[in-house]
């Protein structure tokens, strides 16, 4: 098939699944309406903690400064324009493993036997978590702004998919696995292999035998392909299959949460 082909079947995919999708978003919006006076904000920001938000901040400064600086050649690829995709979709990814472990759960039967159902748990401390570092990448973008020609149009759709991306694959692996810890390792692994690597995803370039009839068709998985890579709209597609897979990553944590004699058995 040839890539405008491709770019075709995507699309018919995306207003598929980006249907479902935004069924399933209106649904989760009235259940957490529905229960909005049970949801606990300040445990909630006690729980996402400001440590990891010190530690964004200090990974968004040090990694300006080394681009700037030209100390480490090998970061120089980045440049400003992708330090907040870079930084934030992992700091977000990384603090979401541990949103909700099972086994590392202090109170864990106290939390299933509360009258609200357990999503909200999760989805109240992902919205706390969400605020502080969109905060922080807002605030890191309109700095950047003032020395590079970005726009918070650019940034949002740069580091949004990839920061739902890995935010729900840390969510649904801890509770897969009832490991905070593994959660962190997939994340990690994930945002390694993407941001650092994306040429080889490139339309038009060879593998081997038989991965050559994959790889016409990967572009549209990698969450940190850029704009400079892909034509504009095969890079709007791109950023809306990374985003309805995060969307149905996260469609499947919350699918876990409602069983709770699964959760408790294994505790």
């Amino acid at each position: 098939m040839s890539f405008e082909q491709i770019q075709n079947v995507y699309i018919v995919i995306l207003i598929g699944a980006g249907g479902v999708s935004l069924f399933t978003i209106w649904t989760a919006f009235q259940i957490l309406y529905a229960h909005r006076h049970q949801i606990a904000w300040r445990y909630a920001w006690r729980r996402v903690g400001m440590i990891p938000t010190l530690l964004t901040l200090a990974a968004l400064v040090g990694l300006t400064m080394l681009i700037e600086s030209d100390v480490m050649p090998f970061v120089m690829w980045i440049g400003d324009a992708r330090v907040v995709e870079t930084v934030i979709p992992l700091a977000i990814g990384l603090q979401a493993a541990f949103l909700f472990s099972p086994d590392d759960e202090p109170t864990l039967e106290l939390v299933i036997a509360a009258p609200r159902p357990l999503g909200i748990l999760i989805a109240e401390r992902l919205m706390i978590l969400v605020f502080i570092q969109g905060a922080i990448a807002l605030f890191t973008t309109v700095l950047l702004m003032t020395e590079n020609p970005i726009t918070l149009i650019d940034a949002l759709i740069r580091s949004f998919p990839p920061s739902v991306l890995l935010a729900a694959s840390g969510i649904y692996f801890t509770l897969r696995v009832r490991s905070g810890t593994f959660g962190l390792i997939i994340v990690g692994f994930m945002w390694a292999a993407s941001a650092w690597i994306t040429a080889p995803f490139t339309p038009g370039v060879i593998w081997p035998e038989p991965f050559d009839t994959l790889q016409p068709w990967l572009w549209a998985f990698h969450p940190y392909m850029q704009p400079s890579q892909l034509p504009d709209t095969a890079y709007l597609i791109n950023r809306g299959m990374v985003l309805l897979i995060g969307l149905g990553l996260l469609t499947l944590s919350l699918s876990e949460l409602r069983n709770s004699e699964k959760i408790l058995s294994k505790s």
